[in-house]
């Protein structure tokens, strides 16, 4: 499974390079929200469907202040239930690096919330199939330097997989509805010398199969898109795919980035959301794959050193080209 390691090389090349600028106060901060709703044959396993399903995911938190009266803290939250949307399993977690009474330093910090429902399927012996899922979710990383030049940053990452197996076990062309909405949306800012804060994340159902893609997509409300980018020093991008027949990828995915090396402040924000209906066919005995997958990351540097910000900020650029790719 491919994991976010370009935060970590950015707050080690900060940290590694060059004399601390004096600038401040200086403020960096990136946040995220991301979610994935959906429903399999209305909720009820459609005659002759068999539906499988299994998660994999990971979420990390990291932060760091240069002081020696830095107050390290950390924590995780993790609430195992998830069979209905009143009671669904819950997972956050934090890291803090703080000084001068918590008002400055870092921190990196994510919730989720998710839950699975069942139906029994109309075939004998087959059990139960999960039939309706959601996964939602935000992250926040800050970073401040207000009274002494130190160096300060935050960062939280995950990688969220729920894999959905849906057979048709008869000798007849089965169809059924996927009915959901994917969203996302990611907002930086960075004020002082020097300063930079990205944010990245996607929504996306990603699909396989041993047979042909028979997959007609329709929207039930109009497409969101949108986002801004202000400074010199500011950039966002979309990447949406809303044709998975073709591509075996119906997905949403926005990216932010945001930095100051004295030229002044930037903001940026990216966002969108689909409301869809799918239109699934498989063939006799055909099986499908359905990876319902959220990535994200966000990361927040103060009083990066002036030789790294450059590389930095480069980097930074890179990754909002390369903000979704496929799970490799």
């Amino acid at each position: 499974m491919r994991r976010f390691t370009f935060a970590a090389a950015a707050i080690a090349a900060a940290a590694a390079f060059g004399q601390p600028a004096a600038a401040l106060p200086i403020d960096a901060d990136a946040t995220l929200q991301y979610g994935i709703v959906l429903t399999i044959g209305g909720g009820e396993v459609p005659p002759g469907l068999e539906v499988e399903s299994s998660p994999d995911f990971d979420h990390q938190v990291q932060s760091a202040l240069s002081s020696p009266d830095a107050v390290e803290d950390a924590g995780e939250t993790t609430i195992i239930d998830g069979t209905s949307p009143a009671a669904p399993s819950i997972f956050s977690g934090y890291s803090s690096s703080l000084r001068n009474g918590g008002t400055e330093g870092g921190y990196g910090g994510y919730a989720m919330a998710l839950w699975a429902e069942s139906a029994l399927d109309s075939n004998p012996g087959n059990g139960a199939s999960t039939v309706a899922y959601s996964r939602e979710g935000d992250a926040l990383a800050q970073a401040q330097i207000t009274t002494e030049t130190h160096r300060a940053s935050g960062l939280a990452f995950g990688d969220h997989t729920r894999s959905f197996l849906l057979r048709n076990l008869t000798a007849a062309t089965l169809s059924f509805n996927i009915e959901g909405t994917l969203s996302v949306a990611t907002s930086v800012q960075a004020d002082g010398m020097v300063s930079f804060a990205e944010s990245l994340a996607s929504a996306d159902l990603f699909f396989e199969s041993d047979g042909p893609l028979d997959i007609l997509f329709s929207a039930l409300a109009p497409i969101e898109e949108d986002g801004f980018a202000n400074g010199p020093l500011a950039a966002m991008s979309l990447s949406t795919d809303y044709d998975p027949g073709a591509t075996g990828r119906l997905g949403v995915a926005a990216a932010a980035m945001a930095g100051d090396l004295g030229g002044g402040a930037g903001m940026a924000g990216a966002s969108a959301s689909v409301d869809f209906l799918l239109r699934v066919t498989l063939q006799a005995a055909q099986t499908l794959q359905m990876d319902a997958t959220s990535q994200w990351r966000a990361l927040a540097v103060a009083d990066v050193p002036v030789p790294a910000a450059g590389p930095l900020l480069a980097l930074g650029l890179g990754a909002l080209a390369l903000a979704r790719r496929r799970r490799g």
